[in-house]
């Protein structure tokens, strides 16, 4: 294993969720893609689940349009050499083409 002062500038940092092993290997290429392009990438997918905003702990008000919507899909995150050392604050996310 590298530290990351063995990193090269055009390298790339993929965190995974090991619990979650079955990754499409075009998820992957995709992450890689975005990430060398915006400097980080985390995989999303489209929100298919009812969403509701909370009125009170123990009512809610309305349903959330889910267009525009996403959910991180815990699978990886890619993080370019110049933010793995600050965790990427302030990072844009972008979906994959």
């Amino acid at each position: 294993m590298m530290s990351l002062g063995e990193v090269a500038d055009d390298d790339v940092l993929i965190v995974h969720d090991a619990v979650r092993p079955l990754v499409a290997a075009d998820s992957i290429s995709d992450m890689i893609r975005v990430c060398k392009e915006y400097e980080n990438a985390m995989t999303v997918l489209d929100c298919s689940d009812t969403m509701y905003m909370r009125q009170s702990p123990d009512s809610t008000s309305q349903v959330v349009e889910r267009a525009g919507l996403v959910r991180g899909a815990d699978t990886g995150v890619c993080i370019g050499q110049t933010h793995a050392g600050d965790a990427c604050p302030g990072g844009r996310t972008r979906r994959g083409d």
